[in-house]
């Protein structure tokens, strides 16, 4: 959520984080207990500070790869 914000991705413009946390877990209907604790926990790494978003990058780019393989 923080880099969909910071990219103000919705709307052209950031947003309240907690306002978003609360859309996301509506759409996706999941609980995120502490969104702020999260992202300080993510913002102290030394290393891997985005496991989540590095992980969809690279299935992605498997997806990519895998249909660049198969395509007729």
């Amino acid at each position: 959520m923080y880099a969909l914000n910071e990219a103000k991705v919705i709307g052209g413009k950031t947003h309240d984080v907690s306002k978003l946390r609360d859309h996301f877990a509506n759409i996706f209907g999941v609980q995120v207990a502490n969104i702020y604790a999260a992202h300080e926990d993510n913002r102290l790494r030394k290393k891997a500070r985005t496991p989540f978003m590095d992980e969809l990058k690279r299935v992605l780019i498997d997806k990519y790869n895998y249909d660049d393989e198969h395509a007729k």
